[in-house]
């Protein structure tokens, strides 16, 4: 029930608590606060990081997708996919550099439709 400036503010002060960088897509794979206190309390499992981040997995239709705004992450379509038909899945393409370990740089609309295309880690 927040935005994505909120969620940015929350990992920030965080980090020196939890001492490890969480993706904004945290709050999407753990939406509850036991969800999220159970990711916080297993030391071992790394996020995992991703251009295609899962919004909702369930369904038989074909997947629909939707590309990051401005901001580069997803959260904003987190809403959308909870109004869309309970059969339709529904994937958010996010920005590389979300997760702090590759650089974010200034790409156009070409480059980054490229990028996500040709990612080993996005599979459309």
């Amino acid at each position: 029930g927040g935005d994505s400036f909120l969620a940015v503010r929350l990992l920030s002060e965080m980090k020196p608590i939890i001492e490890r960088d969480l993706p904004l897509i945290t709050f999407v794979e753990a939406p509850t606060i036991a969800k999220f206190a159970d990711l916080l309390g297993d030391r071992t499992r790394k996020p995992d990081w991703n251009h295609l981040a899962p919004l909702k997995t369930s369904g038989g239709r074909p997947p629909f997708y939707c590309v990051h705004g401005v901001g580069g992450n997803v959260l904003e379509f987190v809403d959308l996919a909870r109004h869309v038909e309970a059969d339709q899945p529904f994937y958010g393409i996010q920005a590389a550099g979300l997760n702090g370990t590759v650089p974010q740089k200034n790409l156009t609309i070409e480059e980054m439709a490229e990028q996500y295309f040709n990612g080993k880690d996005l599979i459309i």
